[in-house]
């Protein structure tokens, strides 16, 4: 898997040597690259798939124990730019097959030197295909990881679940799931998903729901501010996300932003929500999306007062990771954990 990097560096004159499996820790590999003060030494750790945002920290340990005897490098066949951003405030180094790689140097504790490839693929090089983009590819998409009976996930039931688009949209993105590999024809019409990786490919894949954002303040508790919003506004057209639903749907912590979904228009009582023009400025975040699989695919989750549904975990998991913090890492795993179990 490091045949990308160790071309590369080879080409730019570091002189890259691989050893095989070492004894020191969980390492798979040493590689030393020839810097402008000496050699230095990379303890390599190799993954089937990048670290999940929630996961990172619990790679802390093996940074520390490979920290003893070299640089950690994490590698895998793709890192996004949000993954290797996060490896790299914790100390990581990383490289991927696609080209994409973050080095850093040190001896002594001193940063030597500091290496940043950038490779042409910007996403998943899982198959030839491209991962399904607009509202009906991505609410097939959604409609695979929402439904649990995969006896159902017929390309005509799986058309109707993500929107209503045809079924000749849907074979479609079904056909390009399937290069991609994260789907397999089971016969009879059925479409069985591998979740997990399907998971993992829209979090890396999604570019977000676009559309227009307007953001405002509310001193109400937000549970109650959500709910408010809830009984004044066409039900099928509101999806709740976090912190709310997340609070919500695996009890995670106190929410400090409530963000809403909304197809249609919704007035916001100025007795209640105050507008504001910056979003740090803001409790509240509602979304008109451009992606309108976001509103228009169910999640079948309701909340407690049978007013509010929440919008799918898959599109939870998303905010979560964009809002960012401690909390909602822990939040985001403990929803990826609670949709793979269900």
């Amino acid at each position: 898997m490091l045949t990308t990097l160790l071309g590369w560096l080879d080409r730019n004159g570091y002189g890259p040597e691989l050893v095989g499996r070492i004894l020191a820790g969980d390492a798979d590999a040493k590689l030393i690259i020839q810097g402008p003060m000496g050699p230095v030494d990379f303890l390599v750790k190799v993954r089937q798939r990048a670290p999940w945002p929630g996961e990172m920290d619990q790679l802390e340990a093996l940074r520390g124990e490979f920290s003893l005897h070299g640089v950690p490098l994490l590698v895998a066949p793709y890192i996004s730019q949000s993954s290797g951003k996060a490896l790299a405030e914790r100390g990581w180094s990383w490289a991927d097959e696609t080209g994409n790689a973050h080095l850093v140097g040190r001896s002594k504790g001193l940063e030597i030197f500091r290496l940043i490839a950038n490779g042409k693929s910007t996403s998943s090089p899982r198959g030839k295909s491209r991962f399904p983009s607009g509202g009906g590819g991505l609410g097939v998409v959604r409609s695979l990881l929402n439904n649990l009976n995969t006896e159902e996930n017929t390309t005509g039931a799986l058309a109707v679940a993500a929107g209503g688009i045809t079924s000749q949209r849907a074979s479609q993105v079904l056909h390009s799931l399937e290069k991609l590999e994260v789907v397999i024809r089971a016969g009879n019409g059925v479409w069985k998903p591998d979740r997990e990786k399907l998971l993992d490919l829209f979090l890396d894949s999604y570019r977000g729901p676009g559309g227009f954002r307007s953001f405002y303040y509310t001193a109400e508790n937000l549970h109650e501010a959500v709910s408010l919003i809830a009984k004044n506004a066409n039900s099928e057209s509101l999806r709740i996300s976090a912190d709310v639903a997340s609070d919500l749907l695996v009890g995670s912590f106190k929410p400090r932003v409530a963000l809403i979904y909304l197809s249609d228009p919704y007035r916001f009582p100025r007795t209640y929500f105050i507008p504001t023009v910056h979003q740090d400025d803001a409790n509240v975040i509602a979304i008109e999306p451009a992606d309108n699989s976001v509103v228009r695919v169910r999640s079948g989750i309701h909340l407690p007062d049978g007013e509010m549904e929440i919008v799918d975990p898959a599109q939870l998991i998303y905010d979560l990771q964009t809002l960012g913090g401690d909390e909602r890492e822990d939040a985001a795993g403990r929803i990826r954990t609670w949709l793979l179990n269900h």
